[in-house]
């Protein structure tokens, strides 16, 4: 890492549920804490993970920004 700003920590928890439903495919979910927070937060998605990182990165003033492999 190349002197970063600031550093944000998450804690990422990731889990698999069975559906009641046999035969469907089992349901990722995660729940993501911000650490300096504690805010806690559900996602069902990558892309809900990320929505969360970059509303924290919003909220800092951080904008405009690009992810490190974003086209």
């Amino acid at each position: 890492m190349d002197n970063p700003l600031k550093t944000y920590r998450f804690l990422l928890e990731v889990w698999v549920e069975h559906r009641e439903i046999p035969g469907l495919p089992l349901q990722v979910r995660a729940r993501m804490r911000d650490v300096e927070h504690g805010k806690e937060r559900y996602a069902g998605s990558v892309s809900e993970i990320e929505e969360i990182i970059n509303e924290r990165l919003d909220d800092a003033g951080l904008v405009p920004r690009r992810w490190e492999n974003q086209p």
